[in-house]
């Protein structure tokens, strides 16, 4: 039967000139000085004759021109390596029916010089009496990674064999019992031809092909940068992939698809790790995910949360921790100063009664949150303690006694305790630049230290104390007399060791009488009394 035979052009004839060439050998050289051989021309009267086909065998047989300059000639077929003879003619056997091959041939002189290649193309006619081969067919692909696919098909019937290959590799013979065929040293995000044929005594199918890309390699060179609620991750571009899926946790699991190298997750919770994924996709499907952890930045502590606690010289400014701050950063007006991890600090060397702008923000590993502020004022300066305000008071008793000072500049109160534990009360009075405090409940002859501090509704001034010996009792009265007695009365008169205009007198009859106020004089007059009947007469002062 007699097949096709196709002269070969210019540019088929160089492209098989460009494989022959890798079998050609470096002639000799000449001389004293390697010398350049000149190139031979190509063969002429290149043709294909005796295309055979029978139940056994398939075969072709190439014939040229004899070249003058010859040594000998290379030929090569499309499917086989360089056969290199001295005639003008060489037989190609063990071809397919139904295949087409490329022949081409070369001159080679005897000094190794190789000219331009001639040649034609051929399809082998049919195996008489036999149709040719069916395609494969049902050719899937599957299990494709960044590295490998798996190429199966359905079996064609008489088949003894199967040919496979793929972009880069050339054909492999697979057996007649062949269903699949794995490809690896792939690359990744590349794109694939994969070519299937039968064969069988019909000769090679057709070829079916299938396109398709490896998966893309997984995204890398992950970052992320943060705000309190969003955090936006960003890769290096993958080559192959049309695009990517993203995904955080915790969160939604549900991948959202984007094009760029960069997408922002935002309503976010401040202060909260987040882990960032990422994947490439094509055609084919998904790399492996790549991932990276991020916090968010901390949120600002709460501004109405922030609390003030001041001295005459110092603030201390406490807040609420706040979820996910490694430390904060905390400013006296627009002076930042030393980042604390606790959640309060004193600013020292202040002025008394004097309003500060006191800031605090968060910060963790991926930034810091806005300032947060609150404006204190120090406490008043300590109040002056006017001296020898401890006398006893005329009238007064002598358990009681009066602290008196000096009001302190902005002050909205004064506070008084009596010894360093004792209860803090309200001062009893104040007048705008004086002020005072009663003290009751004292011991005669007992020393005692009175403080006295100013406020305001930021804090409180150091205490100032003042220490007095307390309230003593007068001497009892001595040269006591009766120096006037009726039938009805007797008075009685003393002397007092320690005269005073402050000292009164209290009298009594008998042990168990009525104790009655004599006033300052140092005499008393019984009255009411029976005659003839013995009394005991007594005085203390007072």
């Amino acid at each position: 039967m007699v097949g096709m035979i196709k002269r070969l052009n210019r540019w088929q004839a160089a492209l098989l000139l460009a494989a022959a060439a890798l079998a050609l050998a470096v002639g000799p050289f000449h001389g004293s000085e390697a010398q350049e051989p000149s190139r031979p021309a190509p063969p002429t009267g290149v043709s294909a004759t005796d295309l055979t086909v029978t139940a056994t065998e398939a075969r072709v047989t190439l014939t040229w021109s004899p070249v003058g300059n010859a040594a000998s000639y290379g030929v090569w077929r499309s499917d086989g390596g360089v056969v290199y003879t001295t005639g003008t003619s060489h037989t190609f056997t063990g071809l397919y029916p139904h295949r087409t091959y490329n022949l081409s041939v070369w001159t080679r002189t005897a000094d190794g010089a190789t000219g331009p290649s001639a040649g034609v193309q051929v399809t082998m006619p049919a195996r008489p009496g036999v149709p040719q081969t069916a395609a494969p067919t049902n050719m899937a692909l599957s299990n494709v990674t960044a590295s490998s696919v798996t190429v199966s098909w359905s079996g064609v019937a008489g088949a003894t064999a199967y040919q496979i290959a793929r972009s880069g590799v050339g054909r492999i013979t697979l057996a007649g019992t062949a269903r699949s065929h794995t490809f690896t040293g792939l690359t990744a995000g590349r794109g694939y031809s994969v070519w299937l044929w039968a064969i069988g005594h019909g000769g090679i199918s057709n070829n079916v092909r299938r396109g398709f890309n490896a998966l893309p390699p997984a995204p890398s060179g992950l970052s992320a940068t943060a705000t309190g609620t969003s955090l936006t991750l960003s890769w290096d571009a993958v080559t192959g992939a049309t695009g990517y899926e993203v995904k955080r946790s915790p969160g939604s699991e549900t991948p959202t698809t984007v094009t760029g190298a960069s997408h922002t997750f935002s309503g976010l919770t401040a202060g909260t790790e987040y882990t960032l994924s990422v994947r490439a996709r094509n055609g084919s499907g998904t790399s492996e995910w790549s991932e990276i952890a991020k916090t968010t930045v901390p949120a600002a502590p709460s501004a109405s949360d922030l609390k003030a606690t001041a001295t005459s010289t110092s603030i201390t400014l406490s807040w609420p921790a706040v979820t996910g701050a490694a430390s904060y950063d905390v400013k006296l007006g627009t002076t930042e100063t030393a980042a604390p991890s606790g959640t309060s600090h004193t600013f020292p060397n202040l002025t008394a009664n004097t309003a500060y702008t006191l800031s605090v923000r968060a910060r963790n590993s991926s930034g810091a949150s806005p300032w947060s502020s609150l404006s204190p004022t120090t406490a008043p300066a300590a109040p002056h303690v006017k001296p020898g305000i401890l006398a006893l008071w005329a009238g007064r008793s002598p358990t009681a006694t009066e602290l008196n000072w000096t009001n302190s500049t902005g002050a909205t109160h004064h506070e008084v305790k009596l010894g360093p534990d004792g209860e803090v009360e309200t001062a009893s009075g104040d007048d705008g630049y004086y002020g005072w405090h009663y003290f009751t409940g004292l011991v005669p002859n007992v020393q005692y230290t009175f403080y006295v501090r100013a406020t305001n509704s930021w804090g409180a001034s150091e205490w100032v104390g003042r220490t007095a010996p307390g309230t003593v009792a007068p001497p009892a009265p001595s040269g006591l007399e009766v120096t006037e007695s009726t039938t009805t009365s007797l008075r009685l008169s003393w002397t007092a060791a320690r005269p005073s205009n402050t000292t009164t007198y209290e009298v009594k009859l008998n042990s168990g009488g009525a104790v009655t106020a004599a006033g300052r004089i140092n005499g008393h007059t019984f009255s009411g009394l029976t005659a003839g009947t013995a009394y005991t007469l007594y005085v203390r002062a007072t």
